[in-house]
């Protein structure tokens, strides 16, 4: 089995668990039917697989795994469109016990709009980059200290409860 096939199972096999997970195995603190509970499975699945496409991309932008250029491609193109989307993923303003969104995003909304847009910039940059130039353009957007992903961490560590608080 190659390399990017293992990550390719692997990414099947989180998005499965995170499918049960959202949906909480029957025991979830929320109706999935209502808009709180439609909102948070939601939102909960954009920014799963933003984290599973980034960890791909980052993989093989450190050459920890190897190189498929294709696959590489077309993961920060489907980022930069799955980061697109992640605003209207906050629209509704209601929160489930499960979710580790901190209520101050909608408190402090201009700030985390503003985290939300770099986010979408820094990802359409990196799409852009691989589109003009290949890996090549695009490897050095993903390895810089500060590169692309530094806006999720930026948001998250404003905006995100911890998984182990509770």
């Amino acid at each position: 089995m190659t390399t990017v096939s293992r990550i390719l199972g692997r990414t099947a096999l989180i998005l499965s668990l995170g499918t049960v997970a959202a949906c909480g195995g029957g025991g979830q603190s929320y109706d999935p039917e209502s808009p709180e509970g439609q909102a948070f499975e939601y939102r909960h699945a954009v920014m799963l697989v933003a984290g599973v496409k980034q960890e791909f991309i980052n993989n093989m932008a450190r050459e920890q795994v190897e190189l498929d250029e294709a696959a590489f491609a077309q993961a920060t193109i489907e980022l930069a469109v799955v980061t697109a989307m992640m605003p209207e993923t906050f629209e509704n303003q209601t929160l489930v016990a499960e979710s580790l969104t901190e209520p101050s995003v909608w408190e402090e909304w201009d700030d985390f709009e503003a985290r939300m847009d770099g986010a979408i910039e820094a990802t359409a940059a990196l799409a852009e980059a691989v589109l003009n130039g290949g890996f090549a353009e695009a490897q050095p957007l993903v390895v810089a200290s500060y590169g692309t992903f530094s806006n999720c961490s930026g948001c998250h560590n404003s905006y995100r409860r911890s998984d182990d608080e509770d």
